[in-house]
């Protein structure tokens, strides 16, 4: 039996049944990398019920996204059916995010405009050249319509368990639906019943294209956190309008091309841990099909909490899998004290640090899959290893020797160990440092390594330890903005 038995039940959705409550939020697309199948092969392998691959486009000339992924088209099937076959390899389910982004489309290249509710000159928004957007005329959407279809069907025949519809952060769906977009002045804007029409026109076609058996989830934003933006409510009623023709629906927040609203998307450290489940849970007092919420929840307490509540039946982690992508499986053993906790330092999220790192903080090995193998069955000679310093990077270094079997002595000239990240007992925002922190502690002092608190590491007391290796992890200069 599971510590957190809610979590860990299974729930069925349409005709798939998913062994439990956690779902891999996408992060991912359809270039076949090494990086790429190690990722979702680690992920399944974790524990994750299900495993959305994220933003394929219904086409290839006007709904990507800058750098984006390509659709389920040639020359990339093949790719989609690798990464189906490694989840299904160990254990998970598949769903494919269907995605259009509408105004903000990257057309270079196609000699055509990217489409979206009215004529504009798209100049706002981070990452957005002046470019001329095309309103949308009723056969521009009939076309759209039509292969958001197509791409379903093509799922659906290449296996893929589930199909999300991407109606959150400001893509094409969201941009109907909002009136922070829609400025129509035809029977597709101004009112909810108008903005609601081509949407619906998307599902009923996507319905129609699979069948009733073919489980269909949608992602939305609950709340785009603006002032302009879709009323929560208005939300909900679009949602009990569909929820005969989707199975399930995916709450989240926020706009992604806006700096401010792209930090509920993925919500910084500053943040509330949970920031979402709030929004799913009205909406799930609204509708009968089973409510995803998403958004830093990083922990199996906080995930047990919110299905036992009944706020919401499932619980989307994007990053907290890439940190740990055996959280499921810890969990589910009851080592929570062993999951590495998610900075949300949204290193790993390129846009947010100008692209100059893609990794991430608390795991070496994501995107280095390929170069970083952390081969421990192989058995190799013990070594004697001093480390001096007991801040972040000598505690992880102990933890790494001692799971390699070294026998490894760690000097902290101070009274305890953690070094400059202790000042995250000084600022409660700074919960996911801490948390950090007690994880590398609690690691560290129930490993077998030989701490001695108190006591600086002179040339004199390591020589008389005849290492094989000294690791010297002396800290950093903190910055101060």
């Amino acid at each position: 039996m599971s510590h957190f038995p809610n979590l860990f039940s299974p729930l069925k959705v349409n005709s798939l049944i998913l062994k439990n409550r956690i779902i891999a939020a996408p992060m991912s697309g359809g270039f076949i990398t090494a990086h790429n199948m190690e990722m979702l092969a680690n992920k399944a392998k974790g524990g994750a019920a299900l495993i959305i691959l994220g933003s394929s486009h219904v086409d290839n000339d006007r709904s990507c996204i800058a750098r984006g992924w390509p659709g389920l088209f040639e020359p990339f099937m093949e790719s989609y059916l690798d990464q189906v076959n490694v989840i299904h390899q160990y254990g998970a389910k598949v769903s494919l995010e269907l995605f259009h982004a509408g105004q903000w489309a990257d057309t270079s290249g196609t000699g055509k405009n990217p489409l979206g509710p009215v004529d504009m000159i798209r100049n706002e928004g981070f990452e957005c050249t002046v470019t001329k957007v095309d309103a949308m005329t009723e056969d521009d959407m009939k076309t759209v319509a039509n292969n958001f279809a197509t791409a379903a069907a093509r799922a659906q025949r290449f296996g893929i368990d589930m199909c999300m519809i991407h109606f959150a952060h400001g893509w094409l769906g969201a941009q109907f639906l909002s009136p922070k977009f829609n400025k129509r002045t035809d029977q597709y804007g101004g009112s909810f019943e108008n903005r609601i029409r081509f949407p619906m026109m998307i599902v009923d076609a996507v319905r129609k294209a699979v069948g009733p058996d073919y489980p269909l989830d949608m992602r939305i934003s609950g709340d785009e956190r603006c002032e302009d933006g879709m009323d929560p409510k208005e939300v909900i009623q679009f949602v009990k309008r569909i929820e005969d023709k989707i199975d399930m629906i995916h709450v989240s927040s926020g706009i992604d091309k806006y700096l401010d609203l792209t930090t509920y998307v993925e919500p910084i450290e500053l943040y509330p841990h949970c920031l979402n489940v709030h929004l799913a849970e009205a909406m799930k007092k609204e509708v009968k099909i089973p409510v995803v919420t998403v958004g830093a929840i990083n922990m199996p307490d906080e995930a047990e909490r919110i299905l036992a509540e009944g706020k919401a039946d499932f619980i989307a982690m994007a990053r907290g899998l890439l940190a740990d992508p055996e959280w499921p499986n810890k969990a589910f053993r009851g080592q929570e004290k062993d999951i590495v906790p998610c900075l949300r330092c949204n290193s790993c999220y390129h846009v947010a640090t100008e692209h100059f790192t893609n990794g991430c903080s608390v795991n070496p090995v994501f995107c280095r899959e390929e170069r970083i193998k952390m081969d421990l069955q192989t058995k190799k000679p013990q070594k004697n290893i001093v480390i001096v310093g007991g801040g972040p990077a000598g505690m992880k270094a102990a933890i790494t020797a001692i799971d390699y079997g070294h026998k490894v002595t760690l000097f902290e000239k101070s009274e305890k160990l953690g070094g400059l990240i202790n000042i995250s007992d000084l600022d409660e925002r700074k919960i996911d440092l801490r948390n950090y922190r007690n994880y590398l502690v609690n690691k560290v002092t129930n490993s077998g390594v030989a701490v001695i608190l108190n006591q600086e590491a002179k040339p004199e007391t390591v020589k008389e330890l005849n290492p094989d290796v000294v690791i010297v992890a002396v800290g950093s200069v903190p910055n101060t903005p």
